[in-house]
């Protein structure tokens, strides 16, 4: 069996949930102790899943409950039983395993339901967005590199009459955006390009490679793109949005049916 946490929940399952937590909650608020360094939401999710008695049906928290209590009892083959096993022994309540995969299905639970967004809510979400879908300044320059180690060429002192003084290949045309320029040279060698084209020669700039003598030849600020060409990128960001909004409203619904009880509470009633 592959791991469990590989699959992913079937988009029937999810909406059954959603419907399940819409049911009428009982007149007494519902009890959950808080365990040391565990969140109030995160045991309200937890104690809502094993209410709705996911740890039970839930597939892979049953493929993964056989597995591991079929490690520990070979004699035992039936799946049913090797369940039963799990729940006597406390194994479907206590497995950290067991808890990520019951808090992340109620989480995509809380979250689903968020309808495809329309053209009149894509070109709200990018005009109010827009530095989150700018692309990046690209730079286009020319350089010589030195490698550590190689002595200085004299002629690099000028270097617009470097050509004829310098083996082929020490000097290259090369372009990028400012990321990816920053993933290969640095950010400090970023830094040092100008903004402007210019005829001058700036340098030496150390980095990894070596000593680098630059000149800008060109510099495009970056643009936000028409919505034609980001619209995956622009409904992609829309719908998390709105899911974290839909999945704060339901948890704050949760919260009104859940009382919080901490575990040192409960020690301090149950001392004599």
């Amino acid at each position: 069996m592959k791991h469990p946490f590989l699959f992913m929940l079937l988009a029937g399952a999810t909406l059954f949930g959603v419907q399940q937590l819409r049911t009428p909650t009982d007149q007494a608020a519902r009890v959950v102790t808080v365990a040391p360094g565990q969140g109030p939401d995160d045991a309200i999710l937890l104690a809502e899943a094993y209410r709705l008695g996911w740890h039970e049906t839930d597939p892979i928290v049953v493929g993964h409950l056989v597995q591991t209590m079929g490690f520990a009892r070979p004699d035992v083959t039936e799946p049913a039983r090797l369940m039963e096993l799990a729940h006597q022994t406390g194994l479907s309540r206590s497995d950290h395993m067991v808890h990520a995969r019951l808090r992340q299905r109620m989480e995509d639970t809380l979250k689903a339901g968020v309808p495809t967004p329309t053209e009149e809510q894509l070109v709200a979400w990018r005009a109010s967005h827009m530095e989150d879908f700018r692309q990046d300044d690209a730079i286009a320059f020319s350089q010589w590199l030195v490698p550590h180690g190689t002595p200085r060429p004299p002629a690099l002192d000028d270097p617009e009459r470097a050509p004829q003084h310098l083996p082929p290949g020490l000097r290259a045309e090369e372009s990028g955006s400012v990321r990816r320029l920053t993933s290969l040279y640095g950010e400090a060698f970023v830094q040092s390009l100008p903004e402007t084209p210019t005829d001058a020669w700036i340098g030496p700039v150390p980095t990894l490679h070596g000593d680098h003598w630059l000149k800008v030849t060109s510099y495009t600020p970056g643009t936000v793109p028409p919505l034609s060409r980001i619209r995956a990128k622009v409904a992609s960001a829309w719908t998390r949005h709105q899911e974290q909004l839909l999945f704060e409203t339901r948890l704050q619904a949760l919260r009104q049916e859940w009382r919080i009880v901490s575990e040192e509470t409960l020690v301090q009633r149950e001392a004599p």
